[in-house]
């Protein structure tokens, strides 16, 4: 006689997956803020595929998370997996592992929001050097179609090779 796996433990197996996957997330992000500090872009490259690979496999224990949610006939978003887990005594494993999820996605969320501001700064001040090296003044610049920058004026080289 087949058994089958009680929908809390199911669904707790797929929260201690994806608390584990945003866990290495988490890491990776913090190792790219450390590597956004250095000079050399190799290793950042490295890490950002690495980092793109497991937001794919968080994007697949959610994909399965929602599958279970609507097999529940409970909406696959957030306030479904809220409904669920509100089943479940305040003090349950289910609730401590969403806690953690949250927490981690949080921090995770936060750490994203740094880098990406590093990123973006690091960026401008390359575009700033290259602008200067071209002799194109800081003033001298419109927004293009997309939100970018551009010159006003062709640029006045400092000199050549």
């Amino acid at each position: 006689m087949p058994t089958t796996t009680p929908p809390v433990q199911f669904f707790s197996q797929i929260l201690e997956i994806e608390i584990e996957q945003v866990q290495v997330l988490l890491e990776l992000l913090n190792e790219e803020y450390r590597l956004l500090q250095l000079t050399s872009p190799e290793p950042l490259e490295r890490l950002t595929e690495e980092k793109q690979r497991q937001i794919e496999k968080l994007e697949a224990t959610v994909a399965q998370q929602n599958d279970f949610l609507r097999q529940h006939d409970l909406p696959p978003n957030r306030q479904g997996i809220e409904i669920f887990i509100k089943k479940y005594p305040a003090g349950s494993r289910i609730n401590e592992q969403w806690r953690i999820f949250e927490q981690r996605l949080d921090t995770s969320r936060k750490q994203n929001e740094i880098n990406g501001s590093m990123l973006a700064q690091n960026r401008q001040q390359i575009t700033n050097t290259l602008n200067l090296l071209r002799g194109v003044a800081q003033g001298q610049k419109i927004y293009g179609p997309s939100g970018e920058a551009r010159s006003t004026q062709t640029a006045k080289f400092l000199g050549s090779a």
